[in-house]
């Protein structure tokens, strides 16, 4: 662990005396731990988790923290964004995810409105194409 301590103060010191970085934080993925630190006149003091266990970041509006589940086909502890109300931030595939999901719940609906394949394709921006498609796998 020495070696450990020596390398977290040599990073602390250049961060806090030669970048002063606002917020600094540690992710030792083996132990699954987080430590948050926010410069504060000149030194970092260790932050405090909130309720959800998260560190906030006040001038983003955002909290880090560990969140466990799969991403990238790998189950395991994950660094990860809330929002300011605690909402997690999905990552650039879990919104396509989401929005493919929507629009295959949309499309039903929309069908047994009486919408025909084109009206429905075009009011969800999509291509007559995508619309059969998923149409044709439900």
């Amino acid at each position: 662990t020495w070696g450990v301590e020596r390398k977290k103060a040599g990073k602390f010191w250049i961060y806090e005396q030669i970048i002063g970085i606002q917020y600094y934080g540690i992710y030792e993925i083996n132990r699954e731990r987080l430590e948050v630190y926010a410069l504060e006149n000149g030194k970092y003091q260790k932050l405090n988790p909130n309720e959800q266990g998260n560190y906030s970041i006040p001038p983003l509006g955002v909290s880090l923290g560990l969140w466990k589940g799969n991403y990238q086909n790998q189950d395991q502890t994950w660094l990860r964004w809330w929002d300011s109300q605690g909402n997690l931030l999905l990552t650039g595939n879990e919104r396509a995810d989401a929005a493919e999901n929507t629009i295959r719940q949309a499309i039903p609906k929309l069908l047994a409105m009486g919408l025909n394949l084109e009206q429905i394709a075009e009011s969800l921006n999509l291509t007559l194409e995508k619309v059969t498609k998923i149409s044709n796998h439900q």
